[in-house]
């Protein structure tokens, strides 16, 4: 019964994609020529019923059956109307009521505008009279989360610290985390800031005014957006532009984009103090010698750090080399902030991993479960693998649906990951049918050019039947990734 509900009135399924969408009228617009006859939405969350949601709900009710009124009277002018006809009508208006909720989004769109500069301009004036609190700006097409709780949990055994949550790396969003949850006794806030164009950040950063700065690199993340990665370069450097003299910004050095733009921008400028850190490159913040090793049900990782001249042994729970990158520049921005390298060995053993990236879920069953759900990236990807062939005495199955949001590199990207995927796994299972998808078109593509036995790929339609798959496969002793959940919007 829902389900025939759901596809004769899905006015709540456009509702949620125009929520999940962030409101764009134009990726709203869009996604419904993209999906204009989908019904019934596999949804992973819910609706929210805020405020916003509640009057474009309202506005599109009145707008249809403001047209709705105008139909019947212009069909009363030549037939005469009954219960049914009117019954046919209604139905109708409501299979197109997409185009009244993109409609009444887009009249809202002003005063929208005028709220979120409400809310900024109110969050700017808390956060002067803050004199004291240090802002530290963190931002990457990858990494930038995970590096925001690793330093969050880093800095807080010195510290009194906010940070903004998971999703709110907007301007709007920072605002709302300002007014609501910065007290007067806060000494630093961490603030990731996310961008799809440029001139979000700069925005965010005239909000937070930032004294310090991290980024943790740059990838084809979000091309489809950005269109080139030049533009994701500009809108990423923003935070690097919105530092004051005297500032520190650390750099993510495996990173080839970034040391382009370092050779280019940074190295012989004397404004800010600048902190390379690497795994793989040689600079003065290095992780060496990185070993994973298996201890009852726990993985442990063991690097070396380096720091100048000095070394120091730790050892993490976190998963891969990405997570290392990640420590390894909270711990940069750490120092600055003095907290003693002394007590980095202590601090990195408790570090906990961010949810839904690399974490190891507890399970009773003698099988291990990774969850690498959030947000795939082609860096992360690739890194999430790099993890999986660590692990030799294992068998591998990996669980995707791929990328989203490559561009035009999306079925390249896809070839090169699927080529990698199917000389370190032993199964695979493909989320996506293969028509107009090049997604799994590319991870094919690789995987037939790599070592893999066919026999073991498996290509289903939903996560549903990928699970029903692994319950036929799996063994005591196996290992399975879950790589990126896409978006409901996908």
């Amino acid at each position: 019964m829902k389900k025939i509900f759901n596809i004769l009135f899905p006015i709540f399924d456009w509702l949620y994609i125009l929520q999940t969408l962030e409101y764009s009228s134009g990726n709203f617009g869009r996604w419904i020529i993209k999906n204009l006859l989908k019904r019934d939405l596999q949804k992973k969350k819910s609706l929210i019923f805020t405020p916003k949601i509640i009057v474009i709900l309202l506005l599109s009710l009145f707008m249809m059956l403001l047209n709705l009124s105008l139909a019947i009277a212009v069909f009363s002018l030549f037939f005469h109307p009954n219960t049914l006809i009117i019954a046919i009508q209604l139905l109708i208006f409501i299979q197109i009521f997409f185009i009244y909720v993109w409609a009444s989004n887009y009249l809202l769109d002003p005063l929208n505008d005028l709220i979120k500069t409400y809310y900024v301009s109110k969050a700017s004036t808390k956060l002067d009279h803050h004199q004291k609190l240090i802002v530290i700006g963190v931002t990457g097409s990858y990494g930038k989360t995970s590096t925001k709780e690793i330093l969050h949990q880093i800095l807080s055994t010195k510290y009194k610290v906010l940070k903004t949550p998971s999703s709110y790396n907007t301007a709007v969003g920072v605002a709302n985390v300002v007014l609501k949850e910065l007290k007067n006794d806060h000494e630093i806030f961490i603030v990731e800031m996310g961008a799809y164009k440029k001139g979000e950040i700069k925005k965010i950063c005239e909000l937070t005014k930032p004294h310090i700065g991290i980024i943790t690199g740059l990838n084809e993340q979000h091309l489809d957006r950005f269109k080139t990665i030049e533009n994701t370069l500009k809108a990423k450097t923003e935070l690097i532009e919105a530092l004051p003299s005297n500032s520190v910004i650390a750099l993510n050095f495996d990173n080839s984009y970034l040391r382009y733009y370092y050779n280019q921008n940074l190295r012989n400028q004397k404004k800010l103090k600048v902190i390379p850190y690497a795994v793989n490159e040689q600079v003065s913040w290095k992780a060496e010698n990185i070993k994973v090793k298996i201890v009852a049900d726990e993985i442990i990782t063991s690097f070396e750090l380096k720091i100048g001249e000095k070394q120091l042994k730790v050892e993490t729970k976190l998963l891969g080399k990405h997570n290392i990158l990640n420590i390894m520049g909270a711990l940069a921005i750490a120092k600055q902030l003095k907290i003693n390298p002394t007590d980095f060995k202590n601090i990195v053993q408790k570090l906990e991993a961010s949810e839904h990236r690399l974490q190891l879920v507890p399970t009773n069953n003698g099988i291990m479960v990774i969850d690498d759900a959030y947000s795939a990236n082609p860096s992360g990807f690739e890194a999430a693998l790099d993890f999986l062939s660590e692990l030799n005495d294992k068998r591998k199955i990996i669980v995707t649906p791929g990328i989203v949001e490559l561009g035009n590199k999306e079925f390249e990207i896809h070839n090169k990951l699927g080529e990698k995927m199917g000389n370190i796994c032993d199964y695979a299972i493909l989320i996506g049918k293969q028509s107009g998808n090049n997604r799994i078109r590319g991870l094919l593509a690789g995987i037939e050019k790599s070592k893999f036995n066919k026999e073991n790929l498996f290509t289903v339609d939903s996560l549903k039947e990928a699970q029903e798959k692994i319950t036929k496969i799996v063994k005591i002793g196996d290992v399975i990734l879950f790589e990126n959940d896409l978006p409901d919007q996908y």
